[in-house]
């Protein structure tokens, strides 16, 4: 197996690839992975404004998802405040 190249997404791109179905289990996901892991809202939050504009997804969801997701990584004051911006 000498060409098999394994890729493992850094944490911020797993988190924001889950984002985009946001099932419960994908929320679930992102909890143990945002307990295990330094997870940096700033970093975050840059990538999906600055990366997720090519997701094929109905944009008011895929908003609702991020803020979904921020609440449940960090609280609700992130989520909150990130939604001012929007």
């Amino acid at each position: 197996m000498q060409k098999l190249v394994v890729r493992i997404p850094e944490i911020h791109d797993l988190i924001l690839m889950k984002t985009i179905r946001c099932y419960e289990h994908d929320l679930e996901v992102i909890d143990e992975i945002s307990k295990k892991n330094k997870v940096d809202p700033d970093i975050l939050i840059e990538r999906f404004e600055n990366e997720m504009d090519h997701v094929v997804i109905n944009r008011q969801r895929l908003v609702t998802n991020f803020a979904a997701v921020l609440a449940r990584c960090f609280n609700e004051t992130v989520a909150e405040n990130w939604i001012k911006t929007q």
